[in-house]
């Protein structure tokens, strides 16, 4: 419920128009996805700009009529300085290393802007016409198509343009209107930074309702937990990690006991104010590492899974939480008398390799909850998981099964 909290804030325009996430995490999955969105644009981008500058020297004597005195570095600049670096941010917008992909097209965009400044340099000091568009042009493709952050496009800009405008006056020669340069230069670099900030705006904008959705379509909407679908899917993924890594896992189901009459007896408004509060213990206290997992599994039953955990401390873990739960201050809505709440649960663990499946490990989870429902409930059954499991399923009155905590039997009211 946090996450869908927090995407619902981060979407409302004061926030949004910032261009920058609350949550560190939202930041960083945001720049991950927007990096990998605009990989091929990108590519595109730095490979029409490396052709550009391949096929510009054939034209360096009719088209600009640059001297034979000045052909030499000229083509140095295009052939060896700013044809490299096109063709590197072009390969290094698909590099599976997330710093590289960021960092050399960044390099690349200022080798570029620089090698084409220097070229403009060049014409003004030696009479020859390359155009000073040239570089706005560079900056308003950089600033639409390449995906960088529109404060780095800002940044960027502003200091390119400030330098190709003083270029222009400082080198002018006589009878010439830098002025009319600098004005078009100006022009396309305020294009260049409103076309970075309206794209990076409306890209925030799609990842935000795009990934509202996928959390949506993943949480339940009474507990905030996950739901059943997605737990599945977790789960089978912490397994095969787990089962990679040589890791122990420990999964248990969890059950509120007598749940229906609480519904029948305080309301079905009071049954729902349960869940949302167990859900919302669940997600503040339990299962808080990156593969740990809650979910809601149905109806009043929620399973949790901690990953790399230690067999011993698994009692303690269980037990603190059925504890944590018959403390939850509940109170009858007429009378105002407290209501207590307990839970059953059902709990093991393993470490499983490449046959282990999801539905086995559940399976044998819910044995063990069984066995603490049929013992009276308000306590935890736990076993290794493949330990016979499937012989304890007792008959409705019996008492058998692997070791387990006892507590006296809930009461309500």
């Amino acid at each position: 419920m946090d996450l869908l909290a927090s995407l619902r804030s981060e979407s409302r325009p004061p926030r949004l128009h910032r261009l920058r996430f609350g949550p560190a995490q939202l930041e960083q999955e945001f720049r991950s996805w927007q990096r990998q969105r605009h990989a091929p644009a990108r590519a595109l981008l730095f490979a029409v700009l490396a052709l550009g500058y391949a096929i510009t020297p054939l034209f360096n004597v009719r088209l600009f009529g640059v001297p034979e005195s000045v052909l030499p570095a000229l083509q140095t600049m295009q052939w060896l300085l700013v044809l490299p670096l096109a063709a590197a941010g072009a390969l290094a917008s698909f590099a599976p290393d997330p710093h590289v992909q960021r960092t050399v097209p960044a390099c690349a965009v200022a080798g570029l802007c620089a090698g084409t400044l220097a070229m403009r340099a060049l014409a003004l000091h030696h009479g020859f016409d390359f155009p000073s568009q040239m570089l706005g042009m560079v900056m308003v493709t950089v600033a639409l198509f390449g995906g960088f952050r529109w404060t780095a496009v800002l940044g960027a800009t502003l200091f390119g343009t400030a330098l190709a405008v003083a270029v222009e006056y400082r080198l002018a020669a006589p009878g010439t209107a830098p002025g009319l340069q600098a004005y078009g230069l100006v022009a396309m670099a305020l294009i260049a930074i409103a076309g970075a900030y309206t794209h990076e705006l409306l890209a925030r904008l799609v990842w935000l309702h795009q990934r509202y959705a996928e959390a949506l379509a993943a949480t339940d909407g009474l507990t905030g937990l996950a739901n059943h679908h997605d737990f599945l899917r977790s789960l089978e993924r912490v397994l095969a990690l787990a089962a990679r890594e040589r890791r122990l896992v420990a999964v248990a189901l969890l059950d509120l006991d007598h749940f229906k009459s609480i519904n029948d007896r305080y309301g079905h408004l009071f049954g729902d104010r349960v869940l949302r509060q167990v859900g919302a213990l669940l997600g503040a206290e339990v299962a808080k590492r990156p593969l740990d997992l809650r979910a809601r599994y149905g109806g009043e039953e929620m399973a949790i899974v901690w990953y790399d955990v230690k067999a011993e401390a698994l009692p303690g873990l269980i037990e603190g939480l059925l504890d944590e739960i018959r403390q939850l201050p509940f109170a009858d809505p007429a009378g105002g008398l407290r209501v207590r709440i307990t839970a059953s649960a059902g709990l093991v663990w393993l470490v499983p390799d490449e046959q282990t499946r999801a539905e086995d490990v559940l399976h044998s989870a819910d044995i063990l909850l069984y066995c603490a429902k049929s013992e009276g409930r308000d306590r935890a059954r736990l076993a290794p998981f493949g330990s016979g499991l499937q012989t304890l399923a007792p008959m409705p009155g019996a008492a058998n099964g692997p070791a387990l905590h006892r507590h006296a039997p809930d009461r309500v009211g």
